[in-house]
């Protein structure tokens, strides 16, 4: 997979034709929403490179040795939706 835009990303005022739009904060577009769900699909979105971090750190905390508690369902869950980001599923 190449690598994406990195984050933080972050929605942000569009033009009249776009209901919503992701930015990255250098001004780069990321994504522009056309649909009547346009700002929650843009909040969404802008919020998937922290989603992604957040998964990474979770994962490896389950995973530690010395972690007592496992949550067994969580652990594929997390690694099925790490695969997803970085285009491997």
């Amino acid at each position: 997979m190449s690598e994406h835009t990195p984050g933080p990303w972050e929605t942000v005022p569009a033009p009249q034709w776009v209901l919503a739009a992701v930015h990255t904060r250098d001004g780069l577009t990321v994504c522009e929403c056309f649909r009547d769900s346009a700002t929650a699909d843009a909040q969404l979105i802008s919020a998937a490179p922290d989603l992604l971090e957040a998964c990474k750190v979770a994962l490896q905390q389950l995973c530690v040795p010395q972690h007592e508690r496992r949550d067994w369902e969580t652990i594929p869950q997390l690694k099925a939706a790490i695969s997803k980001a970085e285009g491997r599923a």
